[in-house]
């Protein structure tokens, strides 16, 4: 087995491959230049290549753009005519990332000269189930039988490839008792994999190996049989019965490509009652990854509705169909344009409108005003009146930050179709020093540290500066969070003010390496007040409150304590007012069980300690933590988890 080395300009040594070219244009007027931007190729998986033992290293290559967005790399083709192929069970892509946000998978076809980035389409591999239902070849074994009259068959599906073996009568002159030809027309169609399904077929009682076959049958046919699925009782298509005589069995529904689906798949749940379970998609139901250009917006469109994130990106209106749409600006229905929906999930949504620079004016932007009853605000020009901190100010700024977010994460995060674990530690600098950061660093876990920049004169931190506090963040062992200036209560906008953004000022001036770097927020527990309803983002109406307006305002994230969300999806979105849990007061055994948990279900979850509770009565101590920092390596080495910052839990992706 040999190892190929990927160089920084070839993601394709040793193979078949082909030269792709990109061409990026900037829609920004004033030729503004694309210097700098870049393209990043990464494969999806370590390439096995059959023969020849090699392997291509699962690696990555970004190109760098001229100023005139143009680069060019050179990648192996998605092709196996040149004699060779990849291992067993093994499908891979490529994914492409762009400075700018753009994301997608692809596969480069063979061909000699070069090909477009823009005509390579998004693809996705083959799933585990595909890729085991799949027929991707068929062998044939056909026998002499020895005794005249005698002929049998068998058919199977052997990972991929259909085995047909047959046995035929001895060849010469020879007659055939007439037994031998009672059901001769009945044992030839059971031969056959593929056959039509009987009229009135009930499909919920074929589960034994006399069952096994393709069975094809009309539209017209489909209305008198049972056990198809829903809303597929009157089209046609075809069911691949996997058998047995223990009546363990498969069934896998293949609609007529017309009907534009993807295969559903059951199986028998209880062998006793030939219970079978509900029809589902064969490779389950990936949620759809939504470009960010959407296309011309359907006619009729009501946009004070569209505050949901399944309207997020750029949609562009003709003449005619800004003429049928609601919620525009006044006096921009008929005219081209296009509108910029960025929403939330928590419903807090802007909307950007652009129009056709022939009808004069600028950009326009309107945001919701109450995330529950979605009220919109009216439409004002974009970078209008300064007003307060509330208005048009905080979503778009917020959804602006969350952008350079996401580019500064290199975001979505994949974590291989595992679930993510995440470390919080909250101030306490002194003990973070002597025995929270040495037992992380020694297991290669980054973290958190929300610490206050007015309270370095507290016992909990002392002996412990500013300058080191940098060198760890210097070092890429800690991130910083916002956790207010000096984590006491406010309950004026004044007190506010101090204690969110001059606090955030006041962290990235004194951590040199943080600067521009703290995109989130935590919200301190404060004995007094509820910072004038913001409650720690306990509810949605909190993040409306005056608080809510400064912290999303100034920060790409904001943590908080939204009921149910200490476990987290892992979809690559962004979300606010994710739960934590705190292991202060919590046994090994329970931790652990949170831990589980997301383990089962794929998703994240994040740690939080204060540092300086470690070995107090009736506290976690150095040996409990140990511990449980032990078992969450255990579960990585595993392949059950990986370990991320709390950072990059927020764009992390368990669908790849």
């Amino acid at each position: 087995m040999t190892s190929v080395a990927v160089p920084d300009n070839d993601l394709a040594p040793n193979m078949p491959s082909r030269e792709v070219t990109i061409s990026a244009t900037n829609i920004t007027e004033g030729g503004v230049s694309l210097r700098g931007q870049w393209v990043n190729f990464r494969l999806s998986d370590t390439v096995d290549v059959i023969p020849g033992g090699d392997n291509i290293a699962m690696t990555s290559v970004t190109i760098t753009l001229d100023s005139a967005g143009n680069g060019r790399v050179r990648l192996p083709v998605y092709d196996t005519s040149h004699g060779k192929g990849w291992g067993s069970g093994k499908d891979w892509m490529i994914l492409v990332t762009t400075s700018w946000g753009s994301a997608k998978a692809i596969r480069v076809p063979a061909g000699s000269g070069s090909i477009p980035l823009s005509q390579l389409p998004t693809v996705r591999p083959l799933t585990r189930a595909e890729t085991r239902y799949a027929v991707t070849g068929v062998g044939i074994t056909v026998g002499v039988g020895s005794t005249p009259g005698q002929a049998t068959g068998t058919a199977s599906l052997d990972g991929g490839i259909l085995r047909l073996g047959l046995t035929v009568p001895p060849t010469g002159p020879h007659t055939h008792p007439t037994g031998d030809i009672t059901g001769l027309a009945a044992a030839l169609a059971d031969l056959k994999l593929t056959k039509g399904a009987p009229a009135g077929a009930n499909f919920n009682t074929y589960y034994t190996d006399a069952h096994s076959g393709h069975w094809y049958f009309s539209a017209a046919a489909a209305a008198g049989m049972s056990g198809l699925p829903a809303g597929f009782t009157d089209k046609a298509g075809s069911i691949l019965v996997l058998g047995s005589p223990s009546r363990v069995a498969t069934q896998i529904y293949f609609p007529y490509g017309y009907f534009s689906t993807e295969p559903l798949r059951r199986t028998i749940t209880t062998i006793a009652s030939n219970t079978w379970s509900a029809w589902e998609p064969i490779g389950g139901t990936p949620e759809p990854v939504v470009p960010f250009t959407r296309g011309t917006m359907p006619l009729n469109s009501n946009i004070n509705d569209w505050w949901g994130t399944d309207r997020n990106g750029l949609w562009h209106m003709t003449i005619s169909s800004s003429s049928t749409v609601t919620g525009l600006p006044d006096g921009m229905t008929g005219r081209n344009g296009q509108l910029l929906v960025l929403a939330s999930s928590l419903g807090v949504s802007t909307q950007m409108y652009f129009p056709y620079a022939y009808y004069g004016g600028g950009p326009m932007v309107r945001q919701t005003t109450n995330a529950s009853t979605h009220t919109w605000t009216p439409w004002a020009a974009l970078g209008g009146s300064s007003g307060g901190s509330t208005g048009a100010g905080p979503w778009t700024q917020h959804s602006m930050r969350q952008t350079r977010f996401m580019s500064a994460m290199n975001g979505p995060i994949s974590t291989g179709k595992k679930a993510a674990v995440a470390l919080r530690f909250d101030h306490g600098l002194l003990n973070f020093r002597d025995k929270v950061l040495p037992l992380v660093k020694a297991r290669g876990i980054k973290v958190s540290q929300a610490y206050n920049p007015r309270n370095w004169h507290y016992p909990e931190n002392a002996g412990v500066t500013a300058t080191q506090l940098n060198s760890w963040v210097a070092a890429g062992d800690v991130e910083i969070w916002n956790h207010s200036a000096s984590h006491q209560g406010a309950e004026t906008e004044e007190e506010l003010y101090t204690q969110i953004v001059t606090g955030l000022a006041e962290v990235e001036a004194e951590l040199p390496a943080a600067a521009g770097k703290v995109w989130g927020w935590c919200p301190p527990g404060v004995s007094t007040g509820d910072y004038m309803g913001y409650q720690d983002g306990r509810t949605p109406e909190g993040w409306d409150s005056y608080a809510g307006n400064l912290i999303l305002q100034h920060h790409a994230v904001a943590s908080g304590y939204l009921s149910g969300t200490q476990l987290r999806p892992l979809d690559g979105t962004i979300r606010d007012g994710q739960g934590h849990y705190t292991m202060d007061s919590l046994t090994v055994a329970t931790v652990k069980g949170y831990i589980d948990t997301a383990i089962s279900r794929k998703a994240g979850v994040q740690l939080m300690l204060h540092p300086s509770q470690l070995d107090l009565a009736g506290k976690l101590t150095t040996a409990q933590f140990t511990e449980i920092l032990d078992y969450i390596v255990a579960k990585r080495t595993a392949g059950d988890l990986v370990t991320l910052s709390p950072y990059q839990l927020t764009v992390a992706d368990s669908r790849f």
